[in-house]
């Protein structure tokens, strides 16, 4: 529970891409991450398709969050 607020250790960004010149990310489903999903920076001619990120499990409040819901900070995309 938390997410990024607490709780137990966390990765910062799930998934990380960094100075890339070209590639794609394609069809990948991708549920419950604990924070931050991707990660994109200094990426040139990349493709992301075909992707499903489905994080809704984190709405329902678990036993560290109390009433509220257990995941914090779980936006989908960090492009810079």
């Amino acid at each position: 529970g938390e997410g990024s607020n607490g709780g137990t250790d966390k990765p910062d960004h799930f998934f990380v891409v960094k100075d890339v010149e070209s590639g794609k990310i394609t069809n990948l489903n991708i549920q419950n991450w604990p924070t931050h999903c991707f990660y994109i920076e200094g990426a040139a001619g990349l493709t992301v398709s075909g992707l499903t990120l489905d994080n809704s499990a984190g709405d329902d409040p678990n036993s560290a969050s109390g009433d509220d819901p257990a995941a914090h900070n779980t936006d989908g995309f960090d492009i810079s």
